[in-house]
Parts: structure tokens; sequence; C-alpha cells
């Protein structure tokens, strides 16, 4: 089995800490055979386990210490993925600046043709502008989003965002109007409970308590 069939293999195995050694054995070979994309690969996968586990110093550890190493022009897509989790990491760690100082690197690298992973991107902008009460920062991103052909979910996240945006400024008129547009791109389970929180938020600003005690507890029962 060559290098990338073992990976391959190792990806779709449950992500246990016991899997480690057997990714070790991988970078072994790796190193035998001067692979060092599977190498980074590998370093990856490791620090997914430990972000699995929420081992987060663990995996920020490893990750800080290979991401120096990564030529960014030759394994493009390794370097990607690397700023990937770090974004992931900061964003756990409530290190918002750290965070926006690798999504704007991750910015830099991103091909122009990719609207997919620019709107992506977008999510990930407005997601910390809003942890930091930026709230007009962080509308600004998923309005970006809605005007950048965003595939269907993708669109339904940004719309439920700015509703909660709106929520947030007390903003009963623009919030019911977004989220009136974010229930007709809703095709999951998760997204109906979701929009039934924000319209129960809505109900409190218009002072109907009961109605949003009625959404809060059928958001229970599901």
């Amino acid at each position: 089995m060559n290098i990338k069939e073992k990976y391959n293999e190792l990806l779709d195995c449950e992500y246990k800490f016991s899997l480690i050694n057997e990714i070790n054995v991988l970078k072994e070979q790796c190193i035998i055979e001067n692979n060092t994309e599977f190498l980074f690969k590998c370093n990856l996968l490791i620090s997914d386990i430990y972000i699995e586990h929420q081992n987060f110093n663990e995996a920020l550890s490893l990750l800080m210490k290979d991401i120096k190493n990564v030529d960014k022009v030759v394994f493009k897509n390794v370097y990607l993925d690397f700023l990937d989790r770090l974004i992931y990491l900061y964003i756990n760690k409530r290190n918002y600046n750290v965070a926006l100082r690798y999504i704007s690197e991750k910015e830099k690298e991103l091909n122009v043709n990719d609207v997919d992973s620019f709107n992506r991107l977008y999510l990930e902008y407005s997601y910390v502008y809003g942890e930091i009460n930026q709230l007009d920062k962080a509308e600004a991103y998923l309005q970006k989003i809605l005007s950048n052909n965003p595939n269907r979910e993708t669109k339904s996240v940004a719309l439920s965002n700015i509703t909660k945006i709106y929520v947030d400024k007390k903003n009963v008129n623009k919030a019911k109007q977004y989220l009136n547009e974010c229930i007709s791109y809703s095709d999951t389970h998760e997204s109906e409970v979701y929009n039934d929180y924000l319209l129960a938020k809505v109900c409190i600003l218009e002072d109907r308590p009961k109605e949003a005690l009625q959404l809060y507890e059928g958001i229970f029962v599901n």
C-alpha cells in the first residue's frame, strides 16, 4: 500500500488517540520516501485527533511548529488546511485578534475565482466580528456573501446570521424581513429549529412572551 492509500485509509478511521501510533508509522514512511506533502498531512491528521478530543493546546503546538516549514507556494492547499485549523483553534480560545490575522492571511492565498471558499471566509470574518460586538462589520461580510452567488446552504446561514444581528440590535422590522427570507431557504431540521429560536427572540422583542414560550418549548422537544 502506497503512502496516499494508507493515508486515505487512516482518514476513514475513528479519531482515537491510538490512531496516532499508526500515523507516526506512516510518517516514518514519508520521511524514508521524502514525501513532504503527506508528512505535513499526517501532522494535520494528528491535530484533527487532538481537536476532536478538545485537546486544543496540543493541536496548536503541533500546527504552529509545522506551519513555519510549509512552503505555501509548493503546498498551497496544505498551507490553507493549516490556516483553517489555526483559525478554528484561536476562535475556540477566544483569541479573536489572532484569528483575524490568520483569516486575513488565508484571504491572500485563496483563488479569486473560488466563490465557495471566499463565502466561507466571509462567514469566518462575520463570526469573529460578531463575537467582538462589531455588528456592522459582521453584517457587511454577510451581505458580501449574499452578493457573491452563494449556494443554498450558505445563503441560509448568512440570512439567519443577519437576522440574529438585527435581533441583537433590537431592530424588529429588519429581523423579521431577513427571517422570512431565511425560512424559504432552510432545508434541514437544524436550520428550522434555529429559525424557531430566532422567531422566539423576535416575539420577545414584540412583547409576545406566550408565543416565545411555545416556540422555546418546541425547541426543547426537538
